[in-house]
């Protein structure tokens, strides 16, 4: 229902599944998972938050744990709960990843950084090894966006300008890094 738009027959569902006494716990972390999905589509992001927390509680799978955890880190940062954000995204590198959530993790901890919490010198040393990653040879541009995303943080408006520069100079398929 959720997928083709039909959302009050979707709540109807998820309403008549979370009262089901008799629900298996071995499917609580898919319905849960669902009902995130739902929220994000209404962009409920508060709501969302706590249903992929309970999903991760309920879910044993390793690969789709970390995707939720991933998950769970993105609705930190946009609700802006930026240290809970960073937090995730540890937890997610650390059960060994895909190699693109890997960077997405790291790049998205750098994003989670907050001027007033501290010294950006783990942040920039986290970036920086990433920039000479041979692997991360076409997603240079992100990495140096970011780096000028923290310079913009830090007030520092020339060596911001510099890492936006150096990211459209190094994006090679990124139209709209380039833009």
């Amino acid at each position: 229902y959720t997928e083709i738009g039909m959302l009050s027959d979707a709540q109807m569902a998820f309403d008549r599944s979370l009262n089901d006494k008799t629900l298996p716990k071995s499917v609580k972390g898919d319905l849960y998972a669902a009902l995130t999905d739902y929220q994000l589509r209404q962009n409920n992001y508060e709501k969302a938050l706590e249903y992929v927390t309970e999903a991760i509680k309920y879910t044993k799978n390793k690969k789709f744990r970390t995707r939720l955890i991933f998950i769970q880190g993105q609705l930190f940062q946009k609700t802006d709960k930026l240290k809970e954000a960073s937090e995730a995204y540890d937890k997610v590198l650390k059960m060994n990843p895909s190699y693109e959530m890997s960077f997405y993790a790291r790049i998205n901890k750098a994003r989670s950084y907050n001027s007033e919490s501290g010294n950006s010198t783990a942040i920039r040393a986290l970036l920086a090894s990433m920039l000479k990653d041979p692997k991360n040879f076409d997603l240079i541009d992100q990495i140096y966006y970011v780096l000028g995303e923290i310079e913009e943080k830090e007030e520092k408006e020339d060596l911001a300008l510099e890492q936006y520069n150096k990211s459209m100079r190094a994006s090679t398929t990124n139209q709209a890094q380039k833009g």
